[in-house]
């Protein structure tokens, strides 16, 4: 349902390439976020793409991000998770 895509830098968009919106999604990027950065949306809807920053160190353990999602508005399923790679600038 979500895919990372590196585009430059630290530049990634994530997408949700399903037909179904997912809701209460969380991004956990580890030690690879940059500070302040959304990483949380109540709704993330088909076809939507939202710009995630990533920039590793030397002291990064981090190799993936991760993503979670409900497949229900009243989030009342068991969370779905996909660990999606990081391109290397």
């Amino acid at each position: 349902m979500f895919v990372l895509d590196y585009v430059g830098s630290a530049a990634h968009l994530l997408s949700n390439t399903g037909t179904d919106p997912a809701y209460g999604v969380h991004v956990d990027t580890g030690d690879l976020g940059i500070g302040g950065e959304v990483t949380d949306y109540d709704v993330f809807g088909p076809g939507q793409t939202e710009e995630v920053l990533l920039s590793p160190s030397l002291a990064s353990t981090t190799t993936h991000v991760e993503v979670s999602w409900h497949q229900q508005p009243d989030r009342s399923n068991q969370r779905r998770t996909v660990r999606l790679y990081a391109a290397e600038a």
